[in-house]
């Protein structure tokens, strides 16, 4: 495909957690949870690269482990050269299919508090 088009998304990535199905665990009760990254510009990004559109995610993530499982949970289709890496945390959110509830902690994420610092200048 051309490079007439280019796609670029801005977003954060988070990890996503949803109960194991698969684990037996009595009504109510979770202690075994599935992980996943999900980020609604990310998953826009990996869907279009893998449509063979040309695709630049920019975000800032962890300069640590969790930073590290956001980036190898991206496809290589997707490019993340201008991605960031900083101190500091990994937004997180867990799903409840059965009460149709999902619950965001991502205040203290790097991207929600660096960010508007990192981005600020062009490039």
């Amino acid at each position: 495909m051309s490079e007439t088009f280019r796609f670029t998304a801005f977003g954060e990535a988070m990890l996503r957690y949803i109960p194991d199905p698969s684990a037996e665990e009595p009504q109510g009760t979770t202690t075994r949870w599935l992980q996943s990254v999900g980020g609604a510009d990310l998953n826009v990004a990996v869907a279009l690269a893998a449509l063979q559109w040309p695709c630049t995610w920019v975000s800032v993530v962890p300069d640590n482990e969790l930073g590290d499982v956001v980036l190898d949970a991206i496809p290589g289709e997707v490019d993340v050269s201008c991605v960031k890496r900083a101190p500091g945390e990994v937004g997180v959110y867990h799903v409840w299919p059965e009460k149709k509830r999902m619950v965001y902690q991502r205040r203290h994420s790097v991207f929600c508090t660096k960010a508007d610092v990192l981005f600020s200048e062009e490039f």
